[in-house]
């Protein structure tokens, strides 16, 4: 009887287990096929997109610069991801082997000369990422109120993006711009527009290829805090660099 009964509880585990793992893998192949669907959807065919688990990561060379911004906009819109890996426009070197090592993905094995370049260029996208990250050190750009001009109270934290985006050299950067919601949500997207682009004409200038910096401005659109409180709205008033689009 006890024997039954132990067999009997195992049983359901591995049942619960079982049903579990089905439904990971479910959710996942929902997420993917959406997010396949959405890019397609939108011309968005150069982006190579993964998923593990609820996190998904993106590949690809964009054509220019708006593309990139629309399939960013097209992956952030997307309810369910977790974290999304942005490697978009890291390198076009990395994309070709990316695309060399779908062509053969019928063997078991990429060829090892493949496989190291790839890791070279993630592991040198980690360091960038880290690289930006270290220089915000929890610190926002400040800049005076309603306008694009930063303060001076600020510089020493635009000097440390700019050694950070030096070391990014080879990989596309977007800023991206954001407000709280005080005030007319228009004037709001077109500020937070200006602030992001004033951050990259500052790079520029610094001696930060153009062609690598993209710019983007949500306004008041993806608070990260309480609009209600004041402390909310300046968390929300923010600059933001990240890899790729």
């Amino acid at each position: 009887m006890r024997f039954g009964l132990f067999f009997g509880l195992l049983a359901l585990i591995v049942l619960l287990i079982a049903g579990f793992g089905w439904e990971s893998r479910s959710i996942q192949s929902s997420l993917l096929s959406r997010t396949q669907s959405e890019l397609a959807n939108q011309n968005l065919a150069w982006v190579n997109a993964s998923m593990d688990g609820r996190d998904l990561t993106v590949r690809g060379i964009p054509p220019d610069e708006a593309a990139q911004q629309r399939a960013t906009e097209v992956i952030n819109s997307i309810n369910g991801i977790r974290v999304v890996h942005n490697f978009l426009g890291v390198t076009d070197t990395a994309s070709n082997i990316v695309e060399q090592q779908n062509d053969h993905s019928n063997n078991s094995e990429p060829p090892v000369e493949n496989s190291l370049l790839v890791d070279a260029n993630l592991t040198t996208a980690n360091q960038c990422k880290e690289s930006l990250d270290s220089a915000f050190n929890n610190e926002k750009i400040q800049f005076q109120i309603n306008t694009s001009d930063t303060l001076a109270s600020s510089n020493k934290l635009l000097t440390r993006l700019y050694d950070a985006s030096h070391k990014c050299k080879g990989i596309n950067l977007t800023i991206a711009g954001y407000t709280d919601s005080q005030g007319s949500a228009d004037i709001n997207l077109k500020l937070s527009q200006a602030r992001a682009t004033a951050i990259k004409s500052y790079l520029v200038k610094r001696g930060i290829a153009k062609e690598s910096l993209n710019t983007v401005g949500y306004g008041e659109s993806k608070p990260i805090a309480d609009n209600n409180t004041r402390s909310g709205r300046a968390k929300n008033r923010r600059i933001e660099i990240y890899i790729g689009g």
